[in-house]
């Protein structure tokens, strides 16, 4: 198994919330322990646990070292849910794989950048053209402020 492998896993879950995460974008996670997938989730509703957390809730202690491939950055604020990279963190994960920037300027890198400064081993770009199809509206909202 290798990285692409794992990364079109996480988008294809990820489309199990295209109906309920509006105004949020549709994330999957996919967490792998030595060339196992041991935690999977995605943002099932607004509001609700991000993708990250999911996954984490259920990879449990097998996280610890592992790596995590996210199709959207993750967040590092606070709004309705704590951010996803303190998650992340305190995980133990050491990799980060990321399909897509995350457009929202609350978000934008922010993370990658918190991610980076707490030793976590981070890579983007992976099949980030598949990833952004799952949020077409999302990506167009972001970047042109319509709907």
């Amino acid at each position: 198994m290798n990285d692409i492998f794992y990364m079109k896993r996480a988008i294809e879950i990820s489309k199990l919330g295209v109906f309920t995460t509006s105004p949020n974008p549709n994330v999957g996670c996919v967490i792998v322990q030595k060339n196992s997938i041991v935690g999977e989730g995605w943002h099932e509703q607004s509001g609700k646990n991000h993708a990250e957390v999911n996954a984490l809730i259920m990879a449990d202690k097998k996280a610890k070292g592992g790596t995590a491939y996210i199709t959207l950055e993750p967040c590092n604020h606070f709004g309705k849910t704590p951010p996803c990279c303190d998650a992340l963190i305190k995980a133990g994960i050491n990799r980060v794989v990321i399909s897509s920037i995350d457009p929202n300027p609350k978000v934008s890198g922010k993370g990658i950048l918190y991610l980076k400064k707490n030793g976590i081993s981070v890579t983007t770009g992976l099949l980030s053209k598949e990833s952004q199809k799952c949020n077409k509206g999302f990506f167009k909202r972001m970047k042109t402020g319509l709907p």
